[in-house]
């Protein structure tokens, strides 16, 4: 599944709550971001989601509700500060928009991208 600015909202009816993060891979000369993860643990569905011309990413690390390695939720974030300083800085086209996946550590991906692809292995 391709998602855009166009379907965006598709992000949020992934139903990726629970699913397992353990890594996080990072393309920086591609501008990609590969997110593995297992969607559900009792049936071994592995899927993927690829980030594609991510122009900012970050993460925090520091368990404010203690160690957890699941999505709490995923959401679009339309107050986005951080993608209106970046256009001032680069002239950034209309086409991205930033996700936010909550992890049940409290911990939070942060991602502005243009394309996500999802899919299931």
């Amino acid at each position: 599944m391709n998602i855009n600015k166009f379907n965006k909202q598709e992000l949020e009816n992934l139903l990726l709550h629970d699913a397992e993060v353990t890594q996080i891979l990072c393309d920086y000369d591609q501008h990609k971001i590969i997110l593995p993860i297992k969607k559900n643990i009792s049936q071994d569905i592995n899927a993927e989601i690829v980030f594609e011309n991510v122009i900012y990413f970050d993460m925090s690390f520091y368990e404010p509700w203690g160690p957890g390695i699941y999505i709490s939720e995923v959401r679009l974030n339309e107050n986005i500060d951080i993608l209106e300083r970046l256009k001032e800085c680069n002239s950034i086209s209309k086409d991205y928009f930033q996700i936010v996946i909550l992890l049940n550590s409290g911990d939070k991906i942060n991602i502005i991208a243009s394309n996500v692809v999802y899919s299931e292995k």
